[in-house]
């Protein structure tokens, strides 16, 4: 596999089927609604921001699932961040749970 560039970090993409069908699925019921509102109540129809912020959200997780995150995620893996947390989790004793409950603040209290 090819170094990750910049140009690759826009560009590359893998295609998912499935998820293209869920994005699809989610998108449409909401356009639709977005058209349906529009057409029933013109006087105040459905927020141009909200269809866009919805759209963006769906962008983000299509190129999140199918950009170059997904293409390169195998290639630019690396287990340091996992070691870490894994060593982290084998320090933490009992001791911190009893060390959290007493240092809440004020008038909270623990679940």
């Amino acid at each position: 596999m090819a170094p990750l560039t910049l140009a690759d970090a826009f560009t590359a993409w893998q295609f998912a089927p499935v998820v293209s069908a869920a994005l699809a699925l989610a998108g449409a019921p909401y356009l639709a609604g977005v058209w349906l509102v529009a057409r029933r109540h013109p006087g105040r129809p459905w927020p141009a921001r909200r269809t866009l912020a919805f759209l963006l959200a769906l962008g983000a997780a299509a190129f999140a699932t199918q950009g170059s995150p997904a293409v390169y995620d195998d290639g630019l893996f690396s287990s340091l961040p996992i070691s870490r947390r894994r060593n982290l989790a084998r320090q933490a004793g009992p001791g911190d749970a009893v060390t959290s409950v007493t240092c809440l603040p004020p008038g909270a209290s623990w679940p």
